[in-house]
């Protein structure tokens, strides 16, 4: 009796509890590798899935009246995975519809692929028929025309926030602007640059003191004015050079200054700016902006600094197509000839 309660109390040998702890691990990585394999099994169907219902509902939409040979591009990240949402299921009401439809995600937000995106989400791009990206090097907002733009000069661009509920007849308006001026950007949005005097010429004024939501220069093609993404943007075909995909210059002077580079770009590439002039009022998703770009760039006056580092990276560097002087210039004289 002695001995069969000692035998209770004590605890097996070292031996012994080593091979239990050695028979657990084995089980237990085998039992990880099944689980991988069933992980990536699940992740090869679901993007199996996702072509196919994408196909299937870009078919079915492109086979209506509706459609325009344009393409949406949108980016967005984890915070807004529920506000693109929402935007996406809005644009269902759009009078008019892009041919084709591309996402662009940081894979950092989305390390499980469409497995790591809310139902919510997932279901807006499928019934969109949306593609959906992983983007490997993230450039912030900027993806969300980069990599589009960089690789397809087929057919213009639209680029839309993915924080905002668009009015109906945005797409339509942009379409019809577009095709009345061909050869510029288009937008229901614009800044006029600002400017001033200085000792040698003219030299462009802090952002604050830009013209913010202009009506001025409705319908007519300027330098001078700067399109903001919030209110959709539209980008003739191979409209943007190919020094504006510069990833190292982007990292290096405005990686979260998406619209003050675009703005810089078009300007060395002596591409024109036209306002629609529809004044159109945005819906904001609620929440998505405890984490806007315009926050940061705006209250801490860092469209300036992006615009200095654009600055001295074109005259450091060359082959942009124009100086930091005639950039500048060329603002200058559009207000001179009442663009």
């Amino acid at each position: 009796m002695l001995k069969t309660a000692i035998k209770k109390i004590v605890p097996p040998s070292t031996s012994m509890m080593d091979a239990r702890i050695a028979r657990l691990e084995r089980e237990n990585g085998d039992l990880r590798r099944e689980i991988d394999e069933l992980r990536s099994e699940l992740y090869a169907n679901l993007s199996f899935i996702h072509a196919d219902i994408c196909s299937h509902n870009l078919l079915a939409r492109n086979s209506t009246s509706r459609v325009r040979p344009f393409i949406l591009s949108v980016a967005t990240y984890a915070p807004r995975f529920s506000s693109v949402a929402r935007v996406f299921r809005a644009l269902c009401e759009q009078e008019i519809l892009p041919s084709e439809t591309h996402v662009w995600i940081p894979r950092r937000d989305a390390p499980n692929g469409l497995a790591s995106l809310p139902h919510e989400t997932l279901s807006a791009f499928l019934e969109w028929g949306a593609r959906v990206h992983w983007v490997e090097n993230d450039l912030g907002p900027h993806n969300k025309y980069f990599w589009i733009m960089r690789d397809s000069s087929t057919l213009p661009v639209v680029t839309i926030d993915d924080d905002a509920v668009l009015p109906k007849t945005l797409f339509k308006t942009l379409w019809d602007v577009h095709e009345r001026f061909p050869d510029c950007v288009v937008a229901t949005r614009t800044h006029r640059i600002a400017f001033s005097k200085c000792e040698g010429g003219h030299k462009i004024s802090s952002y604050r003191e830009w013209d913010q939501e202009q009506s001025g220069c409705v319908l007519k093609p300027s330098y001078g004015l700067l399109p903001t993404g919030l209110g959709g943007v539209l980008y003739p075909a191979g409209i943007l050079p190919k020094y504006c995909f510069d990833e190292e210059a982007i990292k290096k002077t405005c990686l979260f200054g998406d619209d003050i580079w675009l703005k810089i770009m078009e300007l060395c590439a002596g591409v024109r700016v036209v306002d629609c002039g529809c004044g159109f009022v945005q819906e904001l998703v609620d929440g998505s902006q405890e984490c806007a770009l315009f926050h940061e760039n705006q209250e801490r006056e860092r469209n300036d600094v992006y615009l200095d580092n654009i600055f001295q990276y074109l005259d450091g560097h060359g082959g942009f197509g124009a100086t930091s002087a005639e950039i500048i210039q060329r603002i200058v004289s559009a207000r001179e000839d009442g663009e």
